[in-house]
């Protein structure tokens, strides 16, 4: 006779979870609040506008050439 297999021991259960990662929601980042936000604010960053700067706001605004 073969022993019992771990399965058959143990109780009945729900199947458990896929695993996923952590989101940018789940954080409580709205990145669609960032984007309107972003598109605000660049109006006020292109009056700041002068020679050396290099590109628009985005996801390096600081860049000047000196």
């Amino acid at each position: 006779m073969a022993a019992p297999s771990r399965a058959a021991a143990t109780p009945n259960r729900a199947p458990a979870a896929p695993l996923r990662g952590l989101t940018y929601r789940d954080a409580g980042v709205d990145i669609d609040a960032k984007m309107k936000a972003i598109e605000r604010i660049k109006g006020v960053a292109r009056g700041t506008h002068r020679r050396g700067v290099l590109g628009e706001i985005g996801s390096f605004g600081g860049l000047f050439d000196l």
